[in-house]
């Protein structure tokens, strides 16, 4: 069984519908996994660089479970990446610390999918977000397994939405497992 290491870190948890349900249900089928929620352990964004490696080494494939924010990962997530992937540990003279080691990165957002389509409404696609993803573990000498993108999952309140959300954010979950198990 691989090493399994679930990284996420919504600035917005308390607001979060689509991401609970997606931990929950990674956490079922993954009861061994190790969930790093960055929000609650450095919500004031001091990360403890040392502990978060170690469990980087443990890991053999990490997984990245992020809401989109201004067409990245959340600051936290970002704020890890920075610290904990630096010069002379992740990449750089002779060091790949976490060389080998599989990435899958899990993206949701509140706007649709089609207006992250190629020349969308938002000038941007997600397989150019999840280019930087692959670009960073290519950088570090991991191997980026894929990403999954699930959009309309902002919870207004109305009832029929909330099953729309618990529907999707199971497909999205399948199909994390997927480039987990790949």
């Amino acid at each position: 069984m691989k090493n399994i290491l679930i990284v996420t870190g919504h600035t917005h948890e308390e607001n979060s519908v689509a991401n609970k349900e997606i931990l929950a249900l990674l956490k079922e089928k993954y009861p061994k996994a190790e969930f790093d929620r960055l929000e609650v352990l450095y919500g004031d964004y001091k990360i403890n660089v040392e502990a978060e490696r170690e469990k980087l080494l443990w890991a053999d494939t990490i997984v990245i479970q992020s809401p989109l924010f201004w067409y990245s990962l959340t600051s936290l997530i970002m704020r890890w990446f920075e610290e904990v992937f630096a010069y002379g540990w992740a990449y750089g003279a002779d060091t790949y610390a976490v060389a080998g080691k599989d990435m899958v990165v899990g993206l949701t957002a509140a706007c649709g999918n089609d207006e992250y389509a190629l020349y969308g409404d938002k000038g941007i696609t997600i397989d150019e977000i999840f280019k930087t993803c692959e670009a960073t573990c290519k950088f570090c000498k991991m191997n980026f397994k894929g990403g999954v993108f699930t959009g309309n999952m902002l919870y207004t309140g109305e009832d029929a939405q909330l099953q729309v959300i618990h529907r999707q954010a199971k497909e999205h979950c399948e199909q994390l497992v997927q480039y987990i198990e790949a």
